[in-house]
């Protein structure tokens, strides 16, 4: 029930929330590479935050798994993007391990159980993921943007990594 109030929350307040209009030419483009959780998680804040901005221009969003697993971390920003009415934002999944886990009892109660059989408040969502990888798509938008393209990593830049191991050159081209 709790899980359904938040959901409801922050729905209304991304559908209240007036989109400022910016020019493209004027948002700074950025991938969003995230450990995502329904809200009120501190990734779901940001996420929320960054779509409401006219700064930004998000040009896909990446996720990884750390808080959860790597299905409830990409199915939970496939939803919240369909309750921001924002769903034409690809998203593109990532490593589905850190490159650094050690499980604990501690880190068990406070981040999760590492599985995805449980249905989200508010069901699954309809947007499905690219069909393309999150390294790929890191690697292919900084080098053919080289300079302009940030990359926002909210969660363990376990993607990034990969990318970088990729394409060694990939970090001189990030702006």
């Amino acid at each position: 029930m709790r899980e359904m109030i938040v959901v409801m929350l922050t729905a209304a307040c991304l559908a209240s929330a007036g989109t400022a209009t910016a020019q493209k030419s004027e948002q700074i483009p950025i991938i969003f590479d995230t450990d995502f959780v329904m809200p009120p998680a501190d990734d779901s804040m940001a996420l929320m935050l960054a779509l409401q901005s006219p700064e930004f221009d998000i040009l896909g969003i990446t996720t990884v798994a750390v808080n959860d697993s790597l299905e409830k971390a990409t199915s939970d920003v496939l939803r919240m993007l369909e309750i921001a009415r924002q769903d034409t934002i690809p998203v593109y999944q990532g490593a589905d391990m850190p490159l650094v886990h050690e499980k604990s009892d501690d880190a068990v109660r406070k981040f999760g159980n590492w599985y995805s059989n449980d249905v989200p408040p508010g069901g699954f969502a309809r947007k499905k993921i690219e069909d393309e990888a999150a390294v790929s798509f890191i690697v292919r938008t900084v080098m053919e943007r080289p300079q302009e393209v940030p990359l926002v990593a909210i969660g363990p830049p376990t993607n990034i990594v990969h990318a970088i191991c990729a394409e060694p050159e990939l970090a001189a081209n990030v702006k």
